[in-house]
């Protein structure tokens, strides 16, 4: 479970069967809540009333909808209201007090409909009771309209949902980036005359929209329709803190990937089967947090054996102390975080789970001390940071290592590239004109000179300060830079980094 919730029952009439009613709305919030992750706890009320839906076609079975909402912004002319649930998992703060975040009304005419059992099929002749509830829960996360039943805006007011919405000759269109690339286009969402209208998606059962847990079309006997990538993505153009699609593998991100290569939603194939059938031999990324060429260029073992490199470094690779990617360096989130090392969870995952939104800190990668093996040059980090680079050194065969290291003696340092997790080409040849002017490899000459003339490699990091704190490295006489890197850094040591290069 990633996000907190309650549930209550107010059944005056003794409609229903109260507890199981319960079991079903928990059961319903435990769905969402794998994918989600919350800062706060969500309060779900569901009574048992007949819904005041005058214009609904047919018996209205459920309604769902926000308990409060807050203003966040503007579109054109009109305000734009944020689900208070919505805000509340975003930011912790629980605007509306005891109020229940979400409220959920249940039709006592359509229970004898539903299938109350969410660890069991629905039966033919029955309505999933959990598809009504995760279906009505997603109303209260922010998919919900403040457009009347003729689509004007009469409460002077939008929703974040309506903010995200365009109109045009063909219809209504949600336009969001993650759905509409998840989808393969803006999604549709419904208009027909049926009390559904503006808050949900589909028209036809044709399209696949309509066939999606928020759709407009109605619920269907016999049939249990669980949350889907649309439905995540939807939120997460809403705001919602979203962490993974439906894989639950916030490394292998269908937002990300359909985005990306936009030819995957149009053939309507899986991103999980797209990514480890075709994606990582062509060299695709499953996220913005692992890099497939530069994984598989660091790691020549990987190429060699002709494995997947993200099941590898999922199975293997963090437990090894390799890194996915130049930003984030598995050994030290570790070191740094020992709670999460004593749960033995991958702590990418972990970080694009939880720590990203608790404010964990994160250090780029940093190779193995016996990779440094041209000064304070780090293959590794240089492999994952530059792409262009890995291919280049995976279609050269050999060892990567070494063409790494002469592609930055060549010309990657006049281009600009970083060599490791702390020096910075740019600020250290800015800072000593007397190198950029006699045209000299900026790291070859701090790890030669530099650091002996007490020159700073980059802004978060002092060398006077480091030797100074450190007296066995300064006895050492070793360059104060290569020593945090192969040893510092995961010693705790610090930079003393005071944001300006001397």
């Amino acid at each position: 479970m990633t996000f907190a919730y309650t549930v209550s029952v107010v059944d005056a009439a003794g409609a229903a069967d109260d507890a199981a009613l319960q079991a079903l709305v928990a059961a319903a919030a435990a769905q969402w809540s794998q994918y989600i992750y919350g800062a706060g706890s969500i309060d779900i009320q569901v009574t048992v009333a007949a819904p005041e839906l005058p214009n609904v076609v047919g018996m209205a079975l459920a309604t769902g909808g926000p308990g409060l909402y807050t203003l966040v912004g503007r579109t054109g002319a009109l305000p734009v209201y944020e689900a208070s649930a919505s805000r509340e998992l975003r930011t912790g703060q629980d605007a509306n007090g005891a109020t229940p975040d979400i409220f959920i009304t249940v039709n006592p005419a359509a229970l004898p409909s539903f299938s109350l059992d969410p660890a069991s099929p629905p039966a033919v002749n029955k309505y999933d009771g959990l598809s009504i509830i995760m279906h009505e829960i997603g109303h209260g996360l922010g998919i919900i309209s403040f457009r009347d039943d003729a689509g004007s805006f009469s409460l002077g007011a939008a929703t974040w949902w309506d903010a995200t919405m365009v109109e045009t000759a063909r219809g209504l269109f949600f336009t969001g980036a993650a759905a509409s690339a998840v989808y393969g286009a803006p999604v549709p969402v419904t208009t027909l005359k049926n009390g559904e209208q503006y808050g949900h998606v589909g028209n036809a059962r044709t399209e696949p929209a309509s066939n999606d847990l928020m759709t407009g079309l109605g619920a269907r006997y016999g049939w249990r329709t669980p949350i889907s990538d649309l439905d995540l993505a939807m939120l997460k153009d809403i705001g919602l803190p979203v962490i993974s699609g439906v894989n639950r593998d916030p490394l292998l991100d269908p937002f990300f990937y359909t985005q990306a290569y936009p030819s995957v939603a149009a053939a309507h194939v899986s991103v999980v089967d797209h990514y480890n059938q075709w994606g990582w031999r062509a060299g695709l990324d499953p996220s913005a947090a692992f890099t497939t060429t530069g994984y598989r260029a660091a790691n020549p073992d990987v190429v060699t054996a002709g494995l997947n490199p993200l099941l590898h470094f999922e199975q293997f690779g963090w437990k090894e102390g390799r890194d996915a990617v130049a930003w984030f360096d598995t050994s030290l989130y570790l070191a740094r975080n020992p709670d999460v090392a004593a749960t033995g969870v991958d702590p990418l995952v972990h970080y694009l789970s939880f720590g990203r939104f608790e404010g964990r800190a994160i250090h780029a990668a940093i190779g193995a001390p016996a990779s440094f093996t041209h000064g304070s040059f780090d293959a590794e980090y240089y492999l994952l940071a530059n792409p262009d680079v890995a291919r280049l050194a995976l279609a050269a065969g050999g060892d990567p290592d070494a063409v790494a290291y002469a592609q930055y003696q060549s010309s990657g340092w006049r281009e600009g590239r970083d060599p490791n997790a702390v020096f910075k080409v740019k600020d250290y040849l800015a800072a000593n004109p007397d190198v950029q002017a006699a045209g000299l490899d900026p790291l070859l000459h701090y790890d030669a000179y530099g650091w002996r003339e007490g020159r700073d490699p980059a802004p978060g990091f002092d060398t006077r300060a480091y030797l100074a704190a450190y007296a066995d490295v300064a006895n050492a006489g070793v360059d104060p830079l290569l020593h945090y890197l192969q040893y510092g850094a995961l010693e705790g040591r610090s930079t003393f980094g005071d944001g300006v290069i001397a």
